[in-house]
C-alpha cells in the first residue's frame, strides 16, 4: 500500500503552483508585452502569486480562469476586485449562484462591451 505523507502532498502542491506560476508569467509576457517588458521576472512572479491567492478567495482555481483574473489585474490594477472605480468587477466576483468560469465570462463581457475594449 502506498502512503503519501502530508509533507509530500504540500511539496506536490507547491510544485504544481510553481509550474503554473511559470506558465502564467510566460502567458502575461506574451499577451501584454509592452506592460510586462520592463518588469523583472521576480516581480512579475510575485504579482502572479498575489493573483493566484486573490482569485482563490472567489473560488477561482481553474487555470484558464486564473489566467483571465491575472489579465484583469494587469489591465485594471492588482486590487481591481476591491477598487471602487471597478465596483462592477467586485460585484460580479461576489455574485452567488454562479460558478467561477461563468463569473469570469461576465467580467469578460462587461470589459468588452461596457468598457469598450476589443
Amino acid at each position: 500500500m502506498l502512503t503519501i505523507t502530508e509533507a509530500q502532498i504540500r511539496a506536490m502542491r507547491a510544485a504544481t503552483r510553481a509550474a503554473f506560476a511559470g506558465r502564467a508569467v510566460a502567458h502575461l509576457r506574451r499577451r501584454f508585452p509592452a506592460r510586462t517588458a520592463p518588469v523583472e521576472d521576480a516581480r512579475l512572479r510575485a504579482f502572479v502569486d498575489l493573483g493566484i491567492d486573490r482569485a482563490r478567495r472567489y473560488g477561482i482555481v481553474g487555470e484558464a480562469d486564473v489566467l483571465r483574473y491575472l489579465e484583469y489585474m494587469l489591465i485594471y490594477g492588482a486590487r481591481f476586485d476591491t477598487d471602487p472605480r471597478f465596483a462592477w468587477a467586485g460585484e460580479i466576483l461576489r455574485r452567488a449562484g454562479l460558478g467561477p468560469s461563468r463569473r469570469m465570462d461576465l467580467i469578460d463581457d462587461y470589459d468588452m462591451f461596457r468598457m469598450n475594449r476589443s
